[in-house]
């Protein structure tokens, strides 16, 4: 398993797209960073910047667009192209149970993606905020379990249901655009209820978990269940 879970992490294609997506996603935070009154012309601190470290994820309304375009592809990479190109048949031969296989291939994007999110997201945050080390610092150490528990649980919704999508879809192309709709239509039609990108992240959790949780089993069972070629 172990093997397993290094090639997944590994896996080039997989990197490239994460690296290409990390210059989208600094470009979207720094946008919003400019976007704030005051910030123009300066990179030093106008305003709390503990809260402001965290607005850039739950506000920025440009990024829940980004990983929704991105995530499903990443996961179609993963899950469903190795079954369209006939790959799969090698991978599921080897001596795991497809239980395992899958839970292997959901945990290692998950861990992929939310080192991304949150790497670059502080790395963005530090050369913004370059001239007043000491106040970002300060403000990574506030704000970083807020963060990561925002990147955790919206990263794990996304991920699980489009895991289940890939794995029940006919091809990949299919795969990546329903989930796609599906992902954004909320903040299309605003449905708050499932929008992560709100001040009332923790009420929202209560609604994303138990569908991430129900999302995550269904993924589990349709793999387990359909035939990999």
């Amino acid at each position: 398993m172990k093997t397993l879970f290094k090639y997944e992490v590994q896996e080039p294609i997989k990197l490239y797209i994460l690296t290409f997506f990390s210059i989208l996603v600094s470009a979207v935070h720094k946008v919003f960073l400019l976007k704030q009154m005051g910030q123009f012309i300066s990179s030093s601190p106008l305003f709390p910047l503990p809260r402001f470290f965290v607005d850039m994820a739950q506000f920025n309304g440009p990024l829940y667009f980004l990983a929704a375009i991105f995530i499903p592809f990443i996961v179609a990479l993963s899950v469903r192209e190795e079954r369209d190109e006939g790959r799969a048949l090698s991978i599921y031969a080897l001596p795991y149970s497809k239980k395992a296989i899958l839970t292997i291939k959901f945990i290692s994007n998950f861990l992929l993606l939310v080192s991304c999110f949150f790497v670059v997201h502080v790395l963005v945050f530090f050369l913004h905020f370059s001239e007043t080390p000491e106040a970002a610092f300060k403000s990574l150490l506030a704000g970083a379990p807020f963060l990561l528990l925002f990147y955790a649980v919206v990263i794990f919704y996304m991920l699980s249901v489009s895991s289940f999508i890939a794995v029940s879809s006919p091809n990949m192309y299919v795969a990546i655009l329903v989930s796609f709709l599906i992902l954004y239509l909320p903040a299309l039609i605003g449905i708050r209820t499932l929008l992560p990108m709100t001040s009332d992240f923790l009420g929202v959790s209560r609604i994303l978990f138990p569908l991430s949780l129900m999302s995550f089993t269904a993924y589990i069972i349709m793999g387990n269940w359909r035939d990999v070629k």
